[in-house]
């Protein structure tokens, strides 16, 4: 198990990759952004991505309107 703050709050998880906890999560794979560890991360990168105790995850999904 790690642990990884998302968005500010902590969680422990099985070590994964970036899609499948994205996807636990409930986010859709190419609708939100993500930086790790400050870093932005292209979606079709997210697969490639392993996921370490310790990082830092913020996940943004944009938003229209007016």
């Amino acid at each position: 198990m790690i642990e990884v703050t998302l968005n500010g709050e902590c969680i422990t998880l099985a070590s994964q990759t970036l899609s499948t906890a994205l996807t636990h999560w409930g986010y859709t794979i190419g609708t939100c952004a993500v930086a790790l560890n400050g870093d932005f991360i292209s979606h079709t990168q997210y697969a490639n991505v392993q996921l370490t105790d310790g990082d830092s995850l913020q996940i943004v999904i944009p938003m229209q309107g007016g």
